[in-house]
């Protein structure tokens, strides 16, 4: 099937794949390219680090301006406290 102008038309060549496997791919892309979430915000290390005592993901926050890395202790309790993000990056 060809679409143009918002019409559905056969196409006429032979299809190289079968359209099981083009539904499947175009699923697939359709999931890849779907943005992120906007209420994230732009943290320069999301994602970047770990705790190095319980291995919980680092978290970034922010207040009173600044950004602040702390460790998100959903494993278990941790005694790591937080570190002003200016004094990771210098």
């Amino acid at each position: 099937m060809i679409e143009y102008n918002d019409e559905l038309y056969d196409g006429t060549h032979e299809p190289i794949i079968t359209k099981k496997l083009f539904d499947l791919c175009q699923e697939v892309m359709a999931n890849k390219s779907k943005p992120k979430s906007p209420k994230l915000k732009p943290y320069i290390f999301r994602g970047f680090f770990r705790c190095g005592e319980c291995g919980c993901f680092i978290t970034t926050e922010t207040q009173k301006g600044h950004n602040y890395l702390r460790c998100t202790k959903r494993k278990n309790p941790c005694l790591q406290k937080y570190a002003r993000e200016d004094a990771i990056t210098s």
